[in-house]
Order: structure tokens, then sequence, then C-alpha cells
């Protein structure tokens, strides 16, 4: 078992819950970054899920241990959040693999584009081969909505690996203010 030091934005005084293979300590120790407080804590984990752990930073290129954890905490609270109330804002990346020579396939996908075009904020279409195409989508709206037009589009003959990501929008403010992307 090894400790080591991390720092994890904890938001609203929340409790964090405990993973498989750590244990997490809190510490009055904190420091202020970002307009954020952020929590000192210890984490006991084993040898070979830090191993795993170092060779995510390295393959990803963090700065550190605690960017590492960090990034991996929020994934995890993110996937184990409660689905999100249908009238909540949201922005969402919707990916999915499509064969293109799929009878009408590439007609009925445009179609439902353009339906829900108050919804779409970009979207990037890649040729992976001669036969499928992979599409990612950032979307922007109500999650409801959202979900019932993702669900339209991956439940659609020829269309696979289709996935969803929602990241609600009360994060804060969205351009409120002038900032730099430094």
């Amino acid at each position: 078992m090894i400790y080591l030091p991390v720092f994890l934005r904890i938001p609203d005084g929340k409790p964090l819950r405990t993973l498989p293979g750590i244990a997490l300590a809190c510490s009055e120790n904190s420091r202020h970054q970002e307009d954020q407080w952020i929590q000192r804590i210890t984490i006991a984990i084993d040898d070979d899920l830090l191993e795993t752990i170092d060779k995510i930073s390295a393959q990803r290129g963090y700065a550190s241990r605690s960017e590492t954890l960090r990034d991996l905490v929020r994934d995890a609270v993110t996937h184990a959040q409660p689905t999100i109330d249908g009238d909540a804002k949201c922005y969402t990346a919707r990916t999915y693999v499509y064969q293109h020579e799929t009878r009408d396939l590439s007609r009925r996908l445009t179609m439902a584009k353009h339906d829900h075009h108050d919804l779409s904020v970009s979207t990037l279409h890649v040729h992976i081969d001669g036969h499928d195409c992979l599409e990612v989508s950032v979307l922007k709206g109500k999650a409801g909505e959202i979900q019932t037009f993702a669900d339209s589009v991956v439940t659609q003959r020829g269309v696979r690996f289709g996935d969803l990501h929602l990241i609600p929008s009360e994060l804060g403010p969205h351009h409120a203010e002038p900032h730099s992307h430094d």
C-alpha cells in the first residue's frame, strides 16, 4: 500500500465515495486555485492500481498524479450521476459510427440533424474507411430533448458504437465575462 498526497476539488463540500482500491482521508490543509478551494487529501492505493494511474498519466501527459486523479474522479462522478432531469440545461458530446452504405441511412441522419438544428453546436465527420464514418457532435439544450434526439440517431439500422456524454451546464457561467484560454 502506497500513500500519496493528492489535491481534489470537492464541490460544495459533498463527500466523495470511496473507490475500489482507494482509501481517502481529507485534511485541513487546503489551498485556493482558480476561485475554487482545493482540498489536500491522502490516498492509500494498491501498487498495481498506482502503476495503472502512472501509465495513464504518462500516456495523457499529465503534469502530476494529482491532475490525473482529479480527471479520473471527475469522470467517475460524471458517470455515476443519476439521470439528469429532462428540463435541465446541458452540453453533450454525442459520438457514433455508421455504415454510410446502409440503405437511406445518410439521408435519415441528415434529416434528423436538420430537424434538431437548434440543439447542434458543431459536428465533426470522419471517414474511417470505405464503409464506415465517425461523427462527433456537440449539442446544447434540455437534457430530455438531447437524449431523445441521440436515441433516435443511435437506434437507426447501420449505426454502431453510439455514446452520449451529458455535462450539466450549471457548472458555471458560459462566457458571462471576458476571459482568456491561456
